[in-house]
C-alpha cells in the first residue's frame, strides 16, 4: 500500500504514529507545565518568547469559551503570570494553540539539551524511514506540535538521531489538519502534486471516512490499521504468517473498493447493460472473495499439518522447548519449558 508507485511523499503525524501517545501526555506535557513559569521568568527578555506571549494575549482577547482566566495589563511580572495562567488553561483543554505549542517547544529544547528528555519512537520507525529513503520516497511530518518541537523529538530519540531521514516538518502555521488548503501548501512546499502525498492518520478510519477525507483533502489517506498490516506483510516469514497477513489485507481492502473506479464512466443504456466502472468493481470484488476463500482453505490445511506434526512429536517422546523473544528495549521474557521436559 505504501509502496505503490504514485506515493512519492509519506506524510506522518507524531502521536500514535511514530511515537506513543503516553510519551506525549505523560512525559512531554507534564514537563512543559512544570517548567512553564520559571521558563517565562528566565526568558522574559527573549524576543521570540515575547512574540509567543503577544500571540497568547491576542488569542485570549478573542477567546470564546467561558471560564478563561483574565489577562490584566500591568507590570511585566503580572503579564508573565497572566501568560502562564492562560497557557495552563489551554493545556488543561489540550487546545491546539500555535502560541502554546511554540512555547512548549522552547521549554522542551532545554529538556532535550540537558538530557532530561529522551523521545520515544516505536521500534520499527527507523527501519521504515530508512526503507523510504532507500526507495527514494520522502518523509515529512505534519503535527500540531511546533516545527521546533518536531525536530527536537526526532533528533533525541531512543533510536538515535532520525532527522537525516525526514525531509520537512509542518505545524499549524501551515493550516489546520482538517483543511484541504493545508495539504495543498505542503505539496507545494515539497514540489509534488497533492495526489502524490500519502497521509497516515493516527485514528482508525471507516471506508466511508477514508474516502470522504481523501476526496475533501485531495490526497490519499490510510489509517494505522493499513500501516500495521503493511509492516506485518514485510515481516512475515512463515508460510502461515504470510497467509494470515494476506487474508487480513484482503478483508481490509474489500469494503474500500467502492470509489476506486470513479474515473470510469457508466456507459451503456438499456436493460442489462453496465458501465466499465461497475463491471470492474464487481469483478474485483469477486476476485478478492475467491482469494479469501482460497487462503482460508490453505490455512485449514496448515493447521491440520501442524496438528499431525504435534501428535508425532508427542508419540516420539522428544523434549519440546518453547522460547519467548527479547524485546528491542532489552526486556527479557522468561522461557516457558514444559514441566516434564528437559532443557536442552
Amino acid at each position: 500500500m505504501i509502496d505503490r508507485p504514485g506515493n512519492r511523499v509519506l506524510l506522518l503525524d507524531v502521536e500514535g504514529t511514530t511515537t506513543s501517545v503516553s510519551f506525549v501526555y505523560d512525559v512531554l506535557f507534564p514537563f512543559a507545565r512544570a517548567q512553564l513559569r520559571e521558563f517565562l521568568r528566565a526568558s522574559a527578555k527573549d524576543r521570540a518568547v515575547r512574540d509567543d506571549i503577544a500571540a497568547l494575549r491576542a488569542e485570549r482577547r478573542v477567546e470564546a469559551e467561558p471560564g478563561a482566566p483574565g489577562w490584566p495589563e500591568g507590570t511585566v511580572a503580572e503579564s508573565l503570570a497572566s501568560a502562564a495562567g492562560y497557557a495552563e488553561w489551554l493545556m488543561d483543554r489540550d487546545r491546539k494553540s500555535t502560541a502554546l505549542k511554540s512555547l512548549q517547544g522552547r521549554i522542551w529544547k532545554g529538556g532535550y539539551r540537558s538530557g532530561a528528555l529522551k523521545s520515544h519512537v516505536y521500534p520499527d520507525v527507523r527501519t521504515a524511514l530508512e526503507r523510504c529513503r532507500d526507495r527514494r520516497r520522502s518523509v515529512a511530518i505534519f503535527s500540531s506540535g511546533s516545527v521546533l518541537a518536531q525536530r527536537l523529538l526526532f533528533e533525541h530519540t531512543v533510536e538515535g538521531d532520525l532527522t537525516p531521514l525526514i525531509r520537512a516538518y509542518f505545524d499549524t502555521t501551515t493550516g489546520p489538519k482538517q483543511a484541504a488548503h493545508s495539504y495543498r501548501r505542503i505539496a507545494e512546499a515539497l514540489r509534488v502534486a497533492p495526489a502524490a502525498v500519502l497521509f497516515v492518520s493516527d485514528d482508525p478510519l471507516s471506508p466511508i471516512q477514508e474516502r470522504n477525507i481523501s476526496q475533501a483533502l485531495g490526497i490519499k489517506v490510510i489509517d494505522r490499521t493499513a500501516l500495521i498490516l503493511d509492516i506485518f506483510a514485510q515481516r512475515a516469514r512463515t508460510s502461515e504468517g504470510k497467509l494470515q497477513v494476506e487474508l487480513a489485507q484482503l478483508t481490509y481492502l474489500l469494503p474500500r473498493l467502492v470509489g476506486q473506479w470513479t474515473h470510469l464512466e457508466r456507459l451503456g443504456g438499456g436493460i442489462g447493460t453496465r458501465g466499465p466502472g461497475e463491471t470492474q468493481l464487481e469483478s474485483d470484488r469477486r476476485a478478492i472473495r475467491r482469494k479469501v476463500m482460497q487462503i482460508r482453505r490453505q490455512l485449514d490445511g496448515v493447521q491440520v499439518h501442524r496438528r499431525l506434526q504435534r501428535q508425532g512429536r508427542r508419540r516420539s517422546g522428544v523434549p519440546v522447548v518453547a522460547l519467548e523473544p527479547v524485546s528491542r528495549n532489552g526486556e527479557v521474557f522468561s522461557a516457558r519449558i514444559p514441566a516434564k521436559s528437559r532443557a536442552l
